[in-house]
């Protein structure tokens, strides 16, 4: 063994002679043979020289000092001949490696320090680890992770050696091969917080202190030119940051350059699935490495676009296997959960939806303790949550970590370490799989074949196409009208503090008062301190005039008042014919009631005295009894909210502070607003936040909430909630009653925007979510929902394809590039130019100045025009200062017809500046409008569905309470009919359950329709 090891020197050291030759100016591997055997006796002189040990001790101080002053070439020019004589010499061969590393030859250096046996006592162990880093630089990656693996196996308690393994794997895109070893940490219970950590969510890159992420002015242009390994960690950090063109680019080059490398084909599957690239995601299905079905990253792509092809039982094997393989998967998990929905398995799929849950919640958490050192409570309820997933060993080491952050005492943590092992997880893998605990047969599934690549149509199509108008002309005439209103935060202007109160904006409510048939204007104000009721500026009210002037008359109305004004609801509350105000504010909200004779009368409210801080207000009937109920959305309930100043240096946002609970409110017989009960037999009144929290002990259903619609969204019958939260995953209530059965509060709603496919981002992100439109987008007679958000974050877009079910559509409706550089708030859905498709308005604006990180702090509102299968972001000339090329501070917007020419108009609020009316004077086509007004159904008829059949074209509206961003728009349906010049056919279902058809509607007109019986079917 000795002679073999010695021959390995004697070649690496002829070797490296040879290179020297190379290196001389003038020669080559074709030089004489004579100035080979020079060469030797050269050599052979410098031995005969050195001889004796102490020339050996000399010579290597000597070397030693060269490579500590940087001069690689130099300790070779030592050490070369030195190996002839000493080949076996430990550090001889250690100064030589580090020499040859230090030229750029670290496969040589590798080759050379791994002779050095593992069990040698001074550098047995620096072999290992050196040679295993000098392999990976080299591009030898599966050398450099068997050096590791092969030590491992004889020394698993080596944690240094460990802990690279974990590293290099980690760079080599292979997370899930990396939690193996981290597992072993964990079982012996020398795991560190930072590596606990990383095993939260596989998905995401761990902790890899080695490398330093590359700067973006350093890679080429045609992709990157470090070895594959290092180029897919490269392309999974840029999908982390949200740089997914760049990580596809990357993937691309990387699946040219390593076709068999099953980690980067699975990876580059999981980035196209993820942004519903399902053409090109077909493609990639076709002709895959061999043994890719290894890897969980494959089987989500494929789940994603069995789920694309409605090949739903294929997409229920595919996800499963994918949490087979990494139970920390959410995404896989919740994509299990709805294949499972549509496959008529509700069992399984609530169990698999209650495990995402927890997921999503460990999520929220991690993302919270990246931020800022962690709470006791917050690793208490980590632990908690992944008990509940079947993690025993990690929460037990969880529970150890917040007993250290608690001050827990030696006798904690012996029993801690008692329950640990009396658990039996100690041995255990301490994982249980998803699929066995929800009693998922995967046998039962059936695999992707080979059709599964073929693009076949899921969405259903527009009855006959039409061409989208790319033009709109909407000119702000506020000024000239007499609309004179500027909204008051309070904020000083002069200094760089704020506070998150002030940076909201006020609401816009649209309401016909003195029902003349012009649509009149109120606006909340502020200014004075949070949850003081006379200290702000009046809430003003503007009449109509004929569609010529405005004036104000609040003074003379009684609808000045003077809290610190948020979100305004219009709607006729008390159900006898006239539009009253419910007023949001930070502190005592306030319901003024239409006296009819043009004032307003305070009406009281189920606490008169409470602080909360209340952003929006929706109304609709959602017991079915035919009165409407109220959701008050709340922000912060925390009144540190109101004492922590911001400035752009120390930026804070609503996590820092406790989510308000929504509080649902209930309009009763006789007119009186009482809260609404658990049920009917139940005198215990609770806000539905509270409700779920005890019934499944959840805490995000409370959340920082900032807009909310009432309608049936799910086109199930009934009314449902959406709520659209700051920070936190958005709301989805859907009623569990059949329609016409009274529903309570407690047992018959369920939150299930997760499995809906509309809480957050494509990805399952919580987004700072602000504005809020509902309409049919794509024409394919459901409801879809428009959510904008904070900065960095794209605006989602969410299409319904089947009942409740939702598909993330920003990324292939054009709309992720004009969003994410934005903070966007109001925004309306309606059809500006009467095309047939419906457009969009945001209004941007940030709340910190951060111009001097190059983040613009006022924004230009956006006008998206909307067509068959994407929205184009409209250009605006600049040659004169307008709305449209003036950035501000935007905030609430609404819309309405003011002057009464069919063509929809806005209204727009902002910090900065006063008010705008946004007149539309674009050349239109044909539309139709519509007021319903019911009889059995609550006066405001929210909740009915309204389909208009025109020729070969089909329109479906919906009557929605609340929407849009702290505001209520004009109570009409609009429809934009293109150049249909008749309606054949208007089909009403009314909330009632009542069906009313009307034939040959004349177009280009307003129409009042009254629910009857005379002209109606059930």
């Amino acid at each position: 063994m000795k002679s073999q090891v010695s021959t390995v020197r004697l070649r690496a050291v002829t070797l490296l002679s040879i290179l020297v030759v190379w290196a001389i100016p003038g020669c080559g591997s074709n030089e004489s043979s004579k100035f080979e055997e020079f060469r030797k006796r050269q050599k052979q002189r410098e031995l005969d020289q050195v001889g004796q040990p102490q020339d050996l001790t000399t010579a290597l101080n000597k070397a030693n000092h060269e490579l500590k002053y940087g001069a690689p070439s130099r300790v070779l020019a030592i050490t070369e001949p030195l190996l002839l004589v000493h080949p076996e010499d430990p550090e001889l061969i250690v100064l030589t490696a580090k020499a040859l590393a230090a030229t750029g030859s670290q496969a040589d250096a590798a080759n050379l320090i791994a002779s050095i046996p593992a069990d040698e006592p001074r550098f047995g162990n620096l072999s290992i680890t050196e040679s295993s880093k000098w392999f990976f630089e080299a591009g030898q990656v599966d050398e450099a992770i068997e050096r590791l693996t092969n030590h491992l196996h004889d020394h698993p308690d080596d944690n240094r050696v460990r802990r690279q393994a974990i590293r290099t794997l980690n760079r080599c895109g292979r997370q899930l091969e990396a939690s193996e070893h981290l597992t072993a940490l964990l079982r012996r219970g020398e795991i560190q917080e930072k590596e606990l950590f990383s095993m939260l969510n596989l998905n995401d890159l761990l902790l890899d202190e080695t490398t330093e992420p590359e700067k973006k002015s350093d890679r080429p242009e045609n992709g990157p030119e470090a070895n594959g390994p290092e180029a897919l960690y490269e392309s999974k950090r840029l999908r982390e940051v949200g740089q997914y063109e760049e990580a596809i680019h990357f993937c691309r080059i990387l699946r040219n350059r390593f076709p068999d490398s099953t980690p980067i084909a699975a990876f580059l599957g999981r980035l196209l699935a993820e942004r519903n690239r399902f053409e090109e995601l077909a493609d990639w299905a076709e002709g895959l490495p061999s043994e890719i079905q290894r890897e969980p990253e494959y089987w989500y792509a494929m789940g994603t676009l069995a789920a694309h092809q409605g090949q739903d039982p294929v997409a229920v094997r595919c996800f499963a296997e994918a949490i087979n393989r990494n139970p920390t998967d959410r995404h896989s998990t919740i994509g299990l959960a709805r294949a499972l929905i549509r496959c008529g398995q509700g069992d399984q799929a609530s169990c698999i939806e209650t495990r995402f849950q927890h997921l999503d919640e460990i999520a929220n958490l991690a993302l919270a303790l990246g931020r800022r050192a962690g709470t006791t409570d917050q690793y208490h309820r980590l632990a908690d949550h992944l008990d509940q997933l079947d993690r025993p060993l990690e929460a037990f080491a969880w529970k150890r970590i917040a007993m250290s952050k608690s001050g827990a005492t030696a006798e904690d943590y012996q029993a801690n370490d008692q329950a640990r092992s009396e658990s039996g997880s100690a041995s255990a893998t301490g994982r249980t799989r998803a699929a066995d605990r929800c009693h998922i047969e995967l046998s039962r599934w059936p695999l992707p074949s080979g059709n599964l690549g073929q693009v076949l149509p899921t969405e259903k199509e527009t009855p006959a196409s039409l061409p989208s108008s790319q033009h709109a002309e909407l000119n702000d005439i506020a000024a000239v009208v007499g609309l004179d209103f500027e909204y008051q935060s309070g904020d000083d202007w002069s200094d760089d503090l704020f506070y998150l109160h002030q940076q909201t904006g006020g609401g816009i409510g649209v309401i016909d008062f003195d029902q003349d048939g012009w649509p009149d204007l109120y606006f909340t104000q502020s200014g004075g301190r949070p949850n003081a009721e006379s200290e702000s500026g009046p809430n003003r009210l503007f009449r109509n005039l004929n569609g010529e002037q405005f004036q104000d008359i609040s003074d003379f109305t009684g609808t000045a008042d003077r809290g610190y004004g948020q979100g305004v609801s219009v709607a006729d509350f008390n159900q006898d014919g006239w539009m009253d105000i419910w007023i949001a504010n930070i502190g005592r909200n306030v319901l003024r009631i239409n006296n009819g004779d043009g004032t307003f009368q305070d009406q009281a409210l189920p606490i008169a005295n409470d602080n909360h801080w209340t952003t929006s207000v929706a109304a609709g009937d959602l017991d079915g009894n035919g009165l409407p109920e109220i959701i008050e959305v709340n922000y912060i309930d925390d009144p540190r909210a109101f004492q922590i100043a911001c400035t752009p240096a120390e930026t804070c946002g609503p996590n820092q502070f406790h989510p308000g609970p929504d509080r649902w409110l209930t309009v009763t017989p006789n007119g009186g607003i009482e809260r609404w009960r658990a049920g009917p037999n139940s005198n215990s009144p609770s806000s539905i936040g509270q409700q779920v929290v005890a019934a499944v002990g959840r805490s995000a259903r409370e959340g920082h909430g900032f807009a909310a619609i009432i309608a049936d969204i799910d086109g199930a019958g009934g009314n449902d909630v959406y709520v659209a939260n700051d920070g936190d995953t958005n709301f989805f209530w859907n009623r569990q009653t059949e329609p016409g059965h009274a529903a309570s509060l407690s047992n018959d709603w369920s939150d299930s925007a997760d499995l809906a496919g509309c809480a957050g981002s494509a990805r399952g992100g919580r987004h700072g979510s602000m504005g809020l439109a509902a309409g049919d987008f794509d024409r394919n007679g459901m409801m879809d929902l428009f959510v904008t958000n904070y900065w960095d974050q794209e605006a989602d877009l969410y299409l319904q394809q089947t009942r409740s079910l939702f598909r993330h559509a920003t990324e292939t409706s054009d709309l992720t590039e004009s969003s994410k550089p934005t903070v966007g708030w109001g925004t309306q859905a309606i059809d500006i130019n009467r095309d047939g498709w419906l457009d969009m308005i945001v209004l941007n604006g940030h709340i910190v100045d951060h111009t001097a990180r190059g983040i613009p702090f006022k924004m230009l509102p956006q006008l998206y025009l909307g067509s068959a299968d994407r929205f184009h972001l409209a250009h605006h000339p600049v040659e004169r200062e307008t709305f449209w090329s003036e950035p501000t501070l935007g905030r609430t917007l609404a819309t309405l017809d003011w002057n009464r020419d069919g063509r929809p108009d806005f209204v727009a609020n902002r910090l900065d500046g006063p008010a705008a009316l946004l007149q539309n004077n674009t050349d239109v086509q044909n539309w139709l409008r519509l007021k319903l007004v019911g009889v059995e159904s609550e006066r405001d008829a929210v909740g009915a569905k309204v389909i208009v059949d025109a020729g070969e074209h089909q329109w479906t509206g919906w009557v929605v309470g609340g929407g849009g961003f702290l505001c209520s728009n004009e109570a009409i349906l609009d429809f934009g009919l293109a150049d249909q010049m008749q309606v054949d056919r208007l089909e009403i279902i009314w909330p009632s359950g009542t069906r009313q058809t009307l034939d040959e509607v004349e177009v280009n007109r307003t129409h009042l329709i009254v629910e009857t019986q005379s002209d109606s079917r059930r």
